[in-house]
């Protein structure tokens, strides 16, 4: 049957399913293996819980994908898990991860904590082929060889042969209408309801039933060994034609209604009655496809049997190349004519036109002088100018049927085309300036009249009239046809102009191989990267909705013109700007420019650009809408090197006080655009800025009791509702403690306490000693009192007995004084002096 164009993309926010009109070779594909740290490369079965995570069932264990970074699970790092060979994979409407395994039987995953279930929990077989969470809320479980089990309020019910059952080797469950399930056997197809089991005799489902799928009108699609594929009408099999002696062995209805088959010959999609293909040679890294999921964002999911991984995703461009029939990647200008056809001029492909999806070629052969085509002009008259890389200007009439050449140009290297109002041809060559056309011969204009430079790349004429001119070396305007030029010491971003745009306001926008620049009003504002530009700006387009789109060498870049208009006016010193890139449909980031024009804006208000892989559209008002990224979660945590259980609030044994805290936020679409925030209220003061880094550290942090919050937060700015948290307390050490404080309190106390008892003892026993010596010194002195009887002639003294005695014999005999004689002066002189009378 005949083939309509795969559609295969994921959506860069909240939308729509995948788009049904884009070729496959137009979506972005993304591939995991063992590098990316898949742990093997056959993928039996993918789901996604609540929590936003991809599981991925290998034989060599559970792997969970976050859009960054795989965690494998397995029976030596997870308890409760027995067996790596995961088979099938289930979501309960609890949102539990149901596991059934090869040989380990079966596993609940839920916050963390695995629960096994097997042969004592009344598991018929520990090998586990499919698994269904139906819209009740209970599990069925396929064997191997022991046929159907359902666990029902914690009880479990077996269906083999002797209840209906085809057969003991159940390959795909699916639900069905009223509460039922639909059963696939490799010995046929069986209902159950209500615990009776209606076989049905189709004689093609003996083959052996590969997959089954109800779709959301209520259609069963069934997969045959090597009979492709059947829609249950009624009591019979309708086989869908096209896939030959293909196996069909997942099936998928995505929510826009597209069946998705994966097979042993490659991904099929079928769509408003028509199959198309996706295989190794679409770029599928193996043509055995054993699983299928469509995530939260409308995303694809692929496991191979043998290539690991894959994803295919809807992004907001799409190129078109030589893939899709274009004759050269390396595109260098795009233009629209006036019936609405775009006109794409290549270096290597000569010039080509699209028209309502199909591209026809002009060669050298058809008339184009030379296969490199630099620069288009689709003029008002209807005619297509295209300027070559070495033959000059070529003219196709309306109708793309004639061409003429047009002669005698200076120089036969043409980078920019441009029709003035009057509706002159104005040519701007690498080498020979600037000419005008006038009908029948060229006007030049070089440096030696007043040009920038001679290497011309872009004009404009302005609302007054003035044509602008950018050349290799400088801005120039012709004005009374006196050229006036600019250049960076004038306040220009760099002196190389690639593009010229003027806006609503009359200011003019300029692309510059450093930056942009704006002139207005007789200034000029320069923009760099510091202020969120591009360095080099190759063309210049404005949207319905007030945005700039530039193009560069990393892609396209969209910034709300009143941003720019704040940062010039100096109310604010960046702007929040968004980079297009391969992520979003470009095939390659790095678009093309030093020509004119190398970007278009379409009557449609859809916006074109060159790149060197292909020409890239975007439609600015169908932009996918960004949804704020998930709340993070935190996935691990661990004091002094020691793990913490996040189940609970967390005390933390008496350490160093270093923390290590690991998060992410499971968000697959774009994930390398996350960044986050966090904070460790009682520790931190503000919210610490951390990038893309999906890991706290702490060091020295002191005990007490601290709360850990981290934030997701997307290019635009918007972060997650609201900020995971995690209550931890870190116990001190005993020297830590107030108790530890208080101890110390009473020790120096009684140490103060015992210096003073000490002192004061020994201040008591030296008073003791020198009372002592002063006892002993007053025992030795007697005291003299009262009247003391005295001769005034000879000084005698009269004692208590009436005895007369000379004075120092009284005193010798009344204390322990005694006497030495000698002389005093007085008496001395006194002595003298009476000898010599």
């Amino acid at each position: 049957m005949g083939g309509i164009l795969l559609v295969l993309a994921l959506q860069g926010g909240l939308a729509l399913a995948l788009d049904p009109v884009k070729a496959v070779t137009q979506y972005v594909r993304d591939h995991w293996g063992l590098r990316e740290g898949l742990p093997q490369l056959s993928v039996t079965d993918i789901a996604q819980t609540p929590d936003g995570y991809l599981w991925v069932a290998t034989e060599e264990g559970l792997a969970r994908f976050d859009g960054v970074r795989f965690t494998v699970f397995d029976e030596e790092n997870t308890q409760g898990l027995r067996s790596r060979n995961i088979e099938a994979l289930a979501v309960g409407i609890d949102g539990a991860l149901w596991i059934g395994t090869i040989g380990g039987g079966l596993a609940r995953l839920k916050d963390g904590v695995v629960t096994p279930y097997g042969a004592p929990q009344g598991l018929p077989s520990e090998v586990v082929s499919s698994l269904l969470a139906d819209r009740a809320g209970d599990l069925w479980v396929g064997t191997e060889s022991s046929g159907l089990a359902q666990l029902h309020a914690g009880s479990w019910r077996r269906y083999g042969a002797s209840e209906g059952l085809p057969s003991g080797e159940v390959i795909g469950i699916e639900n069905g209408p009223d509460g039922s399930v639909w059963v696939g056997t490799t010995g046929g197809l069986a209902r159950v309801t209500n615990g009776a089991v209606q076989r049905y005799a189709f004689p093609e489902a003996t083959l052996g039933i590969t997959a089954l799928r109800e779709d959301h009108g209520g259609h069963l699609w069934i997969g045959v060994r090597g009979r492709g594929l059947y829609r249950l009408q009624g009591e019979r099999l309708e086989p869908v034609a096209g896939l030959g002696t293909s196996t069909v062995l997942t099936i998928l209805d995505d929510s826009d209604g597209n069946l998705w088959l994966g097979t042993d010959t490659g991904l099929r999609r079928w769509a408003g009655g028509r199959l198309s293909t996706f295989g190794p040679k679409e770029g599928l890294a193996d043509d055995t496809v054993l699983s299928l999921w469509e995530d939260g964002q409308h995303a694809l999911w692929l496991g191979t049997l043998g290539g690991g991984l894959a994803r295919l995703r809807d992004g907001d461009f799409t190129t078109y190349s030589q893939e899709e029939g274009l004759p050269h990647d390396f595109v260098r200008s795009v233009s629209e004519d006036a019936r609405g056809d775009l006109w794409i001029g290549s270096r290597g492909g000569g010039l080509a036109r699209l028209r309502e999806g199909r591209f026809t070629r002009w060669g050298e052969k058809e008339g184009i002088p030379h296969p490199f085509v630099y620069s288009i002009l689709s003029a008002r008259d209807g005619s297509v100018w295209a300027g070559t890389h070495g033959a000059g200007v070529v003219r196709m009439r309306p109708g793309g049927s004639v061409y003429e050449r047009v002669p005698s140009l200076p120089n036969e290297l043409v980078r920019g085309l441009y029709e003035d109002r009057a509706g002159s041809l104005w040519v701007g060559t690498e080498g020979g300036g600037l000419s005008r056309w006038d009908g029948t011969r060229f006007q030049q204009y070089t440096s030696r009249d007043g040009l920038a430079n001679d290497a011309v790349y872009c004009m404009l004429q302005d609302r007054h009239g003035d044509l602008w001119v950018g050349t290799n070396d400088g801005l120039s305007r012709m004005h009374d046809g006196r050229f006036d030029t600019y250049r960076v010491a004038d306040g220009l971003a760099g002196n190389q102009v690639r593009s010229l745009y003027e806006d609503a306001t009359g200011a003019l926008w300029i692309g510059t191989n450093a930056g942009l620049s704006r002139y207005h009003e007789g200034r000029f504002t320069a923009f760099w990267r510091k202020q969120g530009i591009a360095d080099a700006v190759f063309s210049i387009l404005e949207d319905g909705q007030g945005h700039l789109w530039l193009s560069g060498n990393r892609g396209v870049v969209r910034v709300r013109r009143s941003e720019l208009e704040s940062v010039a006016a100096g109310r604010a010193a960046r702007v929040r700007s968004r980079l297009f890139g391969m992520a979003d449909g470009l095939k390659s980031p790095e678009c093309n420019g030093g020509v004119q024009p190398a970007a278009w804006k379409a009557r449609d208000g859809r916006m074109w650009f060159a790149t060197m892989r292909g020409v890239a559209v975007v439609d600015p008002a169908r932009l996918r809408a960004v949804a704020p990224p998930p709340a993070p979660v935190l996935e691990a945590a661990s004091a002094d090197g020691r793990p913490l259980d996040l189940g609970a609030p967390a005390l933390v044994p008496p350490g160093d006080g270093r923390l290590e805290l690991s998060y992410t936020s499971a968000r697959l679409s774009q994930p390398e655009n996350l960044s986050f925030t966090y904070r460790l209220d009682g520790f931190d003061r503000d919210w610490i800025e951390a990038g893309p880094r999906r890991v706290a550290y702490y060091t020295n942090v002191p005990p007490g009791r601290f709360r850990f919050r981290v934030k997701a937060c997307g290019l635009d700015g918007a972060c997650s509702a609201e900020a995971t948290s995690h209550e931890l307390e870190l116990a001190p050490h005993f020297v830590q403690t107030r108790s530890f404080a208080v101890l110390c309190l009473l020790g120096v106390g009684l140490v103060l306490w015992s210096g003073h008892r000490f002192r004061v003892r020994r201040l008591r026993a030296h008073e003791q000693e020198l009372q002592g010596h002063i006892d002993e010194a007053l025992s030795r002195i007697q005291v003299l009192s009262g009247l003391l009887p005295m001769c005034a002639w000879c000084k005698k003294v009269r004692d208590d007995q009436g005895y007369w005695s000379q004075i120092e014999t009284y005193i010798r005999e009344h204390t322990q004084a005694d006497f030495t004689h000698g002389i005093c002066p007085d008496c001395k002189d006194a002595f003298i002096t009476g000898q010599r009378q």
